[in-house]
């Protein structure tokens, strides 16, 4: 009944050929803020991928979270409509 949520949403490869790569001006003012946050701290390129793809996951998964929540939403109402619908029609009794 209920698909398995990474296949609910396009991949990362279809998010990008539709929103293109990523805007180097979001780089760049997220550099600038992660600099102004943590002055102490060199800000290696690979580092700052590693922040990059945390940032694209927890979204990603935040996504996949959402279409999984309307998906079962959508299916506890079908059930519910059904039920009623059933008892209406003299169908199998409800009971709480």
């Amino acid at each position: 009944m209920i698909a398995n949520q990474r296949r609910l949403l396009p991949t990362r490869d279809d998010l990008t050929q539709e929103r293109g790569p990523t805007d180097s001006s979001y780089r760049s003012s997220l550099a600038e803020v992660l600099q102004k946050e943590y002055r102490d701290v060199y800000l290696h390129p690979e580092l700052f991928e590693n922040i990059m793809g945390a940032i694209d996951r927890v979204i990603q998964d935040h996504l996949k979270d959402i279409v999984v929540k309307e998906t079962v939403d959508a299916c506890v109402a079908d059930a519910i409509q059904e039920t009623l619908a059933s008892q209406e029609s003299g169908g199998i009794p409800f009971q709480w």
